[in-house]
């Protein structure tokens, strides 16, 4: 049974060159201030799904999921730490688990959470109206949920999975009698820290304290004002002119520039995949080999130490270090290599093509990705168009298969349990990837680290997905960066959590 608590402790780190750095875990030296209104500029706002709380995208992480708790909350060692689940029971197979839920927490409508709804929750991301297509496989693991008294949830399971908490950790709890209400356009009701107060798309989302909140004398901030500024140099002029006090998008080159910089700190998280999906539906990215010389033919290294200025790793697996797959041996496994390019061309009979590299133009380091790579390339016969699109019609294209060559961007979901990757994002779903990819194979490699129960099997299983991915070359990962904000001195305890939420729960300002 875990332990009850009253906070979970935020997982984060601090970088910078600041003596008096704060993280979001440790403020000893000051007491915190109460009051006050933290203003905080970023780039997006996922403005089509924005208040969707079942939705998870890094946008809703850094806006909306600011009203809502979720079951559990992993600290930085990954392990879960109680949130709304004060403690539970977990089956040693893991096919089963009993949430025993705090007593007395309260919707921002004043109405009492209780097991039924956990249960609606859990049910609700099943359906395809909710838009919660990153939560749909791991819900509908459960075959039976149990509500054997008000604050209890049984959750039982058809094959053990041991990843459930990644679903406890992602999974907004969200008001039922909001969304199914005629206001679920407009509001966003949950049990956080913060209250919807007004959302005009585009501009900016205005939070105040919900002073019922179940964390005692928390939050400390009266309000939070979240503005859209999609221009990273307009971000980072208003924060170096006092206009927010934090740049919740941090561009690398922001980065580096301020990070030594004593007015600010940095928090940052090893989080960000740069990554592309090859059309495995149109010639030539339908043959491996050419997926393979296209792997070869990235300079990782060039690009992580020019274009990321050393905010990163260079790697082609997508694992940061504290993950259970993360194999270090493997990491170079497509070292930049022009002459095995050439070669696995010529074995699969392509001299020359003609490439897109289409990608979304909010994340300027892909477009600087792509013209180091439209050099290399053109020294293998291949010519590489760069198309920047906006978010929303990058999607279309990349969703819809329509793009030729490549369509390149950035996901989450690598910082928790390995198997979460292939269920969540669509650069490695296994039945809707946007490589048009499917296989047999990478099923049942799938379903083993999904349902063995022990650690030391799982991780051997773990081991033989990278191989996979890496042979097949479909989802090629570029380097792992870094997420996270970029803060005044004054703002102390804002951070970030690993499943990319922004947290403000026991941040205040100076």
């Amino acid at each position: 049974m875990a332990p009850a608590s009253s906070t979970a402790p935020p997982a984060a780190a601090s970088v910078g060159g600041a003596a008096a750095a704060t993280t979001p875990s440790a403020v000893a030296a000051s007491l915190p201030k109460v009051g006050g209104t933290l203003n905080i500029a970023r780039a997006d706002e996922g403005a089509a799904t924005a208040l969707e709380g079942h939705g998870v995208s890094l946008a809703s992480q850094g806006t909306s999921a600011l009203v809502y708790d979720t079951l559990v909350q992993y600290d930085s060692s990954m392990q879960p730490q109680p949130q709304l689940a004060e403690s539970w029971d977990l089956a040693s197979d893991y096919t089963q688990i009993k949430l025993n839920l705090r007593k007395g927490i309260q919707y921002h409508t004043g109405r009492e959470l209780t097991a039924d709804d956990i249960k609606w929750n859990v049910l609700r991301v099943r359906d395809p109206k909710a838009n919660a297509t990153q939560l749909i496989g791991m819900s509908g693991w459960f075959t039976t949920i149990d509500t054997p008294d008000k604050y209890t949830v049984v959750l039982k399971a058809d094959q053990p999975r041991s990843s459930m908490f990644d679903l406890f950790s992602y999974l907004n709890i969200a008001d039922r009698q909001t969304v199914e209400g005629p206001d679920s356009q407009s509001k966003a009701v949950g049990t956080g820290a913060f209250t919807l107060d007004e959302w005009v798309p585009g501009d900016h989302w205005h939070f105040l304290k919900n002073k019922a909140f179940w964390q005692s004398g928390r939050p400390y901030l009266d309000e939070v004002v979240i503005k859209i500024v999609s221009d990273p140099q307009s971000r980072s002029a208003q924060l170096e002119a006092g206009a927010v006090s934090v740049d919740n998008s941090p561009t690398p080159v922001n980065t580096v520039r301020l990070i030594n910089d004593p007015k600010y700190n940095a928090v940052l998280i090893p989080g960000i995949v740069y990554l592309m999906c090859l059309n495995t539906t149109k010639p030539p990215t339908d043959n491996q080999l050419v997926r393979q010389a296209l792997n070869y033919a990235i300079d990782r290294k060039r690009w992580v130490d020019t274009i990321l200025l050393g905010q990163g790793s260079a790697q082609a697996l997508p694992w940061p270090q504290s993950s259970p797959a993360y194999e270090a041996n493997k990491q170079s496994a497509y070292a930049f290599d022009p002459e095995k390019a050439s070669s696995l061309l010529k074995q699969a009979g392509v001299s020359s093509a003609d490439l897109d590299f289409t990608y979304s133009s909010q994340y300027s380091e892909l477009g600087n990705l792509g013209q180091i790579y439209q050099a290399d390339l053109s020294k293998l016969g291949i010519k590489l168009n760069l198309i920047p699109l906006d978010f929303a019609a990058w999607a279309s294209q990349s969703t819809s298969l329509k793009y030729n060559g490549m369509t390149v961007g950035v996901t989450q979901f690598n910082n928790v349990q390995p198997s979460t990757l292939p269920l969540t994002s669509v650069f490695w779903n296994l039945t809707s990837n946007i490589a048009g990819f499917k296989s047999d194979q990478y099923a049942q490699l799938t379903q083993r680290i999904l349902t063995e129960p022990d650690a030391s099997k799982r991780k051997q299983a773990t081991s033989a997905f990278n191989d996979f991915i890496l042979d097949q070359s479909v989802t090629v990962s570029f380097a792992l960066g870094n997420r996270g904000l970029l803060a005044s001195t004054n703002v102390h305890d804002a951070g970030q959590g690993l499943n990319a939420a922004l947290q403000l729960t026991n941040a205040w300002v100076a």
